[in-house]
């Protein structure tokens, strides 16, 4: 049923009834509304380093007024080749009106170097907006420069070496 507000009515005739008020019930009753969606993929996303865990997030939202028991969520991380490198899924459950971050199985290392795609989706049954059930991303694999980079300024009370360098654990 489409979600509001409703109104069921049920009516028995008998030939011969002597109590006609009582031959009618009439029940006021309500249809929520279905609509689970992705509406951010939180990580990885942006730049990653190789030497970082990375622990695929997103935000998942509930835009009906029913909860949404259930809901199955898939994230995938392909190469830009088309090779899929992750694959991972859940099921939660969602409030009407209500959005979430869900958390999904660390992605093991090694990580080649590079531009990825990513994919969560999510299927919930009476869904009643296919439309907005997934959400695409993009992020990059680097590692840190290689050689001499600027790191932090000498910490206070750093014992001086010569020619101006420092040491630090």
């Amino acid at each position: 049923a489409v979600g509001g507000s409703y109104r069921a009515r049920c009516s028995v005739f008998l030939t011969g009834d002597v109590k006609r008020p009582n031959d009618t019930v009439s029940v006021g009753f309500a249809c929520g509304t279905l609509d689970a969606a992705v509406t951010q993929i939180v990580a990885p996303a942006g730049s990653a380093d190789t030497a970082t865990l990375q622990t695929p997030k997103a935000k998942l939202k509930n835009w009906g007024t029913a909860a949404a028991t259930g809901v199955k969520a898939y994230f995938t991380i392909d190469s830009t080749a088309g090779n899929r490198v992750y694959y991972d899924s859940l099921t939660t459950d969602i409030a009407g009106g209500a959005e979430i971050t869900v958390t999904f199985a660390v992605w093991p290392k090694p990580y080649r170097f590079g531009p990825y795609l990513t994919k969560c989706k999510v299927v919930a049954v009476g869904d009643g907006n296919p439309s907005n059930d997934s959400m695409t991303g993009t992020f990059n694999v680097s590692a840190a420069p290689p050689g001499w980079y600027p790191k932090t300024g000498m910490p206070a009370g750093a014992k001086m070496m010569k020619d101006g360098g420092w040491m630090s654990a």
